[in-house]
């Protein structure tokens, strides 16, 4: 081949691999406005990967306080949370933006939220305490009814993830049964701060309790 045809040849080449670059280009762009398009109509903004690459789970904002507030992730719409209850509100997996304000719309505090197939609690004050007790044994005829303490919410503490989606929630019905995939079953119960300094006192309260709320629950054929 003679340096003409040899210039011809890449000349002719690198013009025909133009317009395949080009095309991959526009290939990776549309991908990409898909996705976030799916996500902008699952409610889930423009990083709706987020809905392939992590499981979903539920945030339960509990208040305590004396006022009402409004709870918005990643900048949906805002719902309100009334004095002295809580509101469960859906999360895609992976990290979210949870803002808290008042009724005038002044901000209060964010929070980053990050899940994986997990349930999350955010407690809005400072003043109250909870108990994170396994319930697994309460399900299991082979296993013995004793409530186990995995976590001491102390007041301090706003935010706590449980890393399962088998949750009770404070004020909530015990559910007839659950799903094994979901995670181990916790139930998550309001208590007096000063329980959490005695652990035999404060396993034998929730442990009445438990057989209170199980007993409840039979009597209305849920169990």
């Amino acid at each position: 081949m003679s340096e003409q045809e040899h210039e011809t040849a890449q000349s002719t080449t690198s013009s025909s691999s133009g317009p395949k670059r080009l095309f991959f280009a526009l290939i990776v762009i549309l991908a990409i406005a898909l996705i976030g398009g799916v996500g902008q109509l699952a409610g889930t903004g423009w990083f709706g990967y987020r809905s392939w690459m992590y499981d979903p789970g539920e945030l339960y904002v509990l208040n305590m306080g004396p006022e009402p507030i409004f709870a918005s992730v990643d900048g949906l719409e805002p719902v309100e949370v009334e004095s002295e209850n809580a509101q469960r509100i859906d999360l895609v997996g992976g990290t979210s933006k949870l803002t808290i304000t008042n009724k005038a719309g002044d901000l209060i505090e964010q929070q980053d939220v990050t899940i994986d197939g997990s349930h999350a609690l955010f407690k809005a004050d400072e003043k109250t305490c909870l108990a994170v007790v396994e319930v697994g044994g309460y399900y299991n005829r082979q296993a013995p009814g004793k409530p186990v303490i995995r976590h001491k919410i102390k007041a301090p503490e706003k935010f706590y993830v449980p890393e399962t989606r088998n949750v009770i929630w404070p004020r909530k019905d015990f559910p007839r049964k659950v799903s094994p995939g979901d995670g181990e079953p916790l139930w998550v119960e309001i208590v007096g701060c000063d329980l959490l300094d005695d652990d035999a006192f404060l396993e034998s309260y929730l442990g009445f309790q438990l057989q209170q709320r199980f007993q409840q629950a039979k009597e209305r054929g849920r169990m």
